[in-house]
């Protein structure tokens, strides 16, 4: 391994941060509306695979969106973003629907 690569592969891993960042944030507002009523009601562990499985097209989408007019990129590169961008997107859905389920949930009836 020599220097050249080493820095290739550092400025590799940055381009796929940097995309994968932008690939999520265009991502979350069309996944939100698309999981909240059902992943809302699920448990933990369910809601990770559910959120993940329904993003990965909207990731896919996306990324086209962003990638379209740029050079083409390896396909490794382009399942590592699509790896990046759908983690993010589960962890900050997942977030939006922890919290927001706190502010409209319905008052429990206690017993006398």
């Amino acid at each position: 391994m020599g220097i050249w690569s080493f820095f290739e592969r550092r400025r590799t891993a940055r381009i796929a941060a940097n995309l994968a960042s932008e690939v999520a944030q265009r991502s979350i507002g069309p996944v939100l509306g698309r999981v909240k009523r059902r992943a809302g009601t699920m448990r933990n562990a369910e809601a990770r695979g559910y959120v993940r499985a329904r993003s990965l097209e909207i990731v896919h989408r996306e990324l086209a969106a962003v990638q379209k007019g740029r050079e083409k990129l390896d396909p490794a590169i382009q399942t590592e973003i699509v790896s990046l961008a759908t983690e993010a997107v589960m962890v900050r859905v997942l977030a939006e629907l922890r919290s927001a389920p706190a502010e409209t949930r319905k008052p429990e009836r206690k017993a006398a």
